[in-house]
């Protein structure tokens, strides 16, 4: 009789632990489905369609830079893996005027400063 009283306390032991792993489940998948559900409608947020820069044509803005690339046996991607990152952009106030200079560095062509007057 020892023996089926401990059989019996075995089972309900063990369905006790199946029923706390089912809730911890359940509330795993619940806070799973909450920051999924939170992340997309963050995505979609009211001000997405406000646009932040727009395009302004090199005719329009009177600069005309390229940085332009000759690869060859020497000037490759596997000896300089970074020079194909580009150069860099700086804005500042260079000549103290007020106004936003801007200066473009390149890799291969001369560095160009465009003084805004």
């Amino acid at each position: 009789m020892h023996q089926i009283i401990t059989h019996s306390l075995k089972t309900k032991d063990k369905l006790r632990m199946a029923h706390h792993k089912r809730r911890i489940w359940s509330v795993y998948k619940l806070f799973l489905f909450s920051i999924l559900g939170f992340l997309i409608l963050s995505c979609n947020s009211k001000d997405s369609k406000k646009q932040l820069f727009k395009l302004v044509s090199s005719k329009d803005s009177s600069i005309d830079f390229q940085n332009t690339l000759s690869e060859n046996d020497s000037v490759n991607i596997l000896d300089f893996e970074f020079m194909f990152n580009g150069g860099g952009v700086a804005i500042g106030d260079i000549d103290n005027d007020g106004l936003q200079d801007i200066y473009f560095s390149g890799n291969q062509v001369l560095k160009v400063n465009y003084i805004v007057t």
